[in-house]
């Protein structure tokens, strides 16, 4: 999977995968993300909580909402 956003959420982190066999939108997977001591170092969970889930799917989605616009009008958050 190629890793599209990491992001945050009421101090907890997620991360955004993208499968690298699939060029369909809908097959992106949210999971809580757990950073280590290293790169290396990492765990992602499954987010069984559907309030939680809700959360994450939604701040996933304004932020690719504002990288359309960005892209739209050729802003850049850099």
């Amino acid at each position: 999977c190629n890793v599209l956003k990491i992001f945050s959420v009421n101090d907890k982190q997620y991360v955004a995968l993208l499968p690298q066999k699939t060029d369909v939108a809908s097959d992106i997977f949210l999971y809580r993300f757990i950073p280590g001591k290293t790169d290396d170092d990492i765990d992602i969970q499954n987010i069984e909580d559907d309030d939680e889930f809700d959360a994450a799917s939604d701040a996933f989605d304004e932020w690719l909402d504002s990288e359309e616009f960005n892209e739209l009008f050729g802003k850049s958050d850099d």
